[in-house]
């Protein structure tokens, strides 16, 4: 009877980790990830994007100078690179947001917020989301983080705000 409860203990925890939504992950035009806040607490963020996004992505010059540059390293072959571009690029967004911060042990992304990605008229590939830290005064607030990725003279190069 031990037997039979372990088993079927197992067999739930199985199916309850696997039913969890993947981190750095594509479904239903949305980018699931993660965040460290200040004090390296990991929290969940989601970035949507609209419907034609990928193909839009996967069409522009930003990305396909990326792509071309980590291709070349043969470790990252195998790796799904839109997966990886987001990623690393949602990553950079949140670090220069927390640099940008007086007091950058505080910073703490909204957990399972949305934030939002888009391919602009430029070309410019386009991320923002929302986080709390505290202003000069030690005040809590709440604030929009903004990074963009464009082409500069044949080089990617970003902007944040």
């Amino acid at each position: 009877m031990k037997k039979v409860v372990l088993v079927l203990t197992l067999v739930f925890a199985s199916f309850v980790s696997f039913s969890q939504q993947k981190e750095d992950s594509i479904k239903n035009d949305v980018f699931y990830t993660s965040f460290k806040s200040g004090a390296g607490e990991k929290i969940p963020v989601n970035f949507a994007f609209p419907k034609d996004f990928l193909e839009k992505l996967q069409k522009s010059e930003v990305y396909l100078l990326w792509k071309e540059r980590v291709l070349s390293n043969p470790k990252n072959v195998d790796t799904p690179t839109v997966e990886l571009y987001l990623k690393i690029c949602t990553w950079t967004a949140s670090f220069y947001a927390k640099l940008g911060l007086k007091n950058s042990t505080s910073y703490t992304p909204i957990a399972n917020s949305e934030g939002f990605i888009y391919i602009n008229d430029k070309g410019e590939v386009n991320f923002s989301f929302p986080y709390k830290a505290q202003n000069g005064y030690g005040n809590m607030i709440i604030s929009k983080a903004f990074y963009t990725e464009k082409i500069k003279d044949g080089k990617i190069v970003n902007t944040h705000f």
